[in-house]
């Protein structure tokens, strides 16, 4: 804890070389941002609007053109050691750097509170279902928003050792799910024909929309890499596995359960307690990521204000407008 509180996060200049990690823990954090359960409505969408092996070839095709993207992004943090705010600066000059940082740190700010609010709404689902409670969604959108704040806060460092942590648990608890849905509803569900048709390229749109915002903004975790190359591979790796991951699975659990809330799919296969940690670290993982990035583009804007002050601030901000 103290070497989180004592890092610097390098918000206003290159990250150090001797500062840099291996291109395994970038994945880890992509991956961990990927894994996002506010965008599995549209993820179902693609998997009513096709057949399965379709669905996955939109997915593949969707990831490998994001990889691609995410990867360019991230050489050029990596070269140059820093944050999308800063390098707007080498396109845009002074002042339409603080323009650009500013419009990406409003943006970050409200996927934020949108995000807050969306834990809410889950996490007052689970805990009605499992303990019976009735907690007011207003104050639990504080909760979370505070909660996701905190490794915000601590920056870079602090994301990163959070994803080490939560990928492999939710990769095993979501496989679980998978296996006692299969189970029970029988794996031949998977075939059942579109509901809704979907044009192939339009899937494929839908799967790059849903993380593009992340390609953009790759600088921001890739100015960590020890090299170029494993900033490319980190990001490749990272965003075609982060964003297939639930793709895949929400595709897969609702063809198996015919239900497109996955919180209500965990709690339907007995998994309560799981469900409860799917939703907070799957929502964590990625909230915290947007405020720090937003955090960045407005350190760049407000040059004179500590970067954690400013994520504090944004961050208390956000979660206000999430409450209202």
């Amino acid at each position: 804890m103290q070497e989180l509180v004592n890092s610097n996060d390098y918000e206003r200049q290159p990250v150090p070389k001797e500062e840099r990690q291996a291109w395994y823990r970038l994945s880890a954090v992509w991956i961990a941002i990927g894994i996002d359960l506010s965008s599995v409505l549209l993820r179902v969408q693609v998997g009513n609007g096709l057949s399965f092996g379709h669905a996955l070839a939109a997915v593949f095709v969707g990831s490998l053109i994001l990889a691609a993207m995410s990867a360019a992004s991230a050489y050029v943090g990596a070269a140059t050691g820093l944050s999308t705010a800063l390098l707007t600066r080498q396109i845009f000059g002074e002042c339409g750097a603080k323009l650009i940082s500013l419009i990406l740190g409003v943006s970050l700010l409200g996927w934020f509170g949108v995000q807050a609010g969306f834990f809410a709404e889950n996490a007052h689902a689970v805990t009605h279902s499992v303990f019976g409670l009735n907690w007011n969604v207003q104050w639990l959108a504080v909760i979370g928003g505070l909660l996701m704040m905190t490794s915000a806060i601590y920056g870079y460092r602090s994301i990163e050792k959070l994803s080490v942590v939560a990928v492999p648990l939710l990769v095993i608890l979501i496989f679980l799910a998978i296996g006692l849905a299969g189970v029970r509803y029988g794996w031949a569900a998977l075939h059942h024909p579109a509901i809704q048709p979907l044009s192939f390229g339009m899937a494929v749109s839908l799967v790059i929309g849903i993380f593009v915002v992340g390609a953009v903004i790759a600088p921001d975790i890739a100015r960590w890499a020890r090299t170029k190359t494993e900033a490319i591979l980190a990001a490749f790796v990272g965003f075609l596995i982060g964003n297939s991951f639930m793709l895949v699975v929400a595709i897969i659990l609702s063809k198996l359960t015919n239900t497109e809330n996955l919180t209500q799919i965990f709690i339907g296969l007995g998994l309560g307690i799981p469900a409860i940690i799917v939703l907070t670290l799957a929502q964590w993982t990625t909230n915290t990521n947007n405020l720090y990035s937003s955090s960045l583009g407005f350190s760049v804007v407000f040059t004179k204000v500590p970067k954690r002050l400013i994520a504090m601030v944004a961050g208390i901000l956000a979660t206000g407008l999430a409450y209202f």
